[in-house]
């Protein structure tokens, strides 16, 4: 019956059509997201430690400029930027959660990392005002689920 009831629900959704969900936004469930974030035995919200080390790994590797600045797009509770400033990249964290931001600046604070951090949504905050960056990375889904529409606004903006 439940099954039934959830197909016919839906039957009228569209590819890339917009949600309503505020899951980034719900403090419940956004406290939900961040442990399963920053829960190193699992690859659901985040990857494992070995994984982001491989991804850190890679992107100094093939950086052109060493050290250069970086700006994460998504960044959740900052595991990439976080990696980067060990390494002396210059970062700015760009996260819709308040409870990801948060944790991503007490951790930085702890670990005395100097790493910009910005509560909001990445398709509305002006990349060109924040300054100029060597590299934009957004790890993991978010690419794949905005619409064509937020995908065309985001890579106008990076660009």
């Amino acid at each position: 019956m439940k099954i039934k009831k959830m197909m016919t629900m839906l039957e009228d959704v569209k590819p890339y059509s917009k949600g309503t969900a505020t899951m980034w936004t719900d403090p419940y469930i956004s406290k939900q997201l961040l442990d399963m974030h920053i829960n190193p035995d699992t690859n659901t919200a985040s990857r494992k430690e070995i994984t982001i080390d491989k991804i850190i790994g890679l992107i100094c590797e093939i950086s052109d400029k060493p050290f250069g600045k970086v700006i994460d797009l998504g960044c959740g509770p900052g595991l990439y930027t976080e990696k980067l400033a060990k390494k002396g990249y210059q970062l700015t964290g760009v996260d819709f959660s308040n409870n990801s931001i948060d944790y991503a600046k007490k951790h930085a604070k702890q670990n005395q990392l100097n790493i910009h951090y910005i509560c909001g949504n990445y398709l509305d905050i002006d990349i060109e005002e924040e300054g100029t960056y060597d590299l934009v990375m957004m790890i993991y889904c978010d690419f794949g689920v905005l619409s064509m529409e937020e995908r065309e606004k985001l890579m106008k903006n990076i660009y």
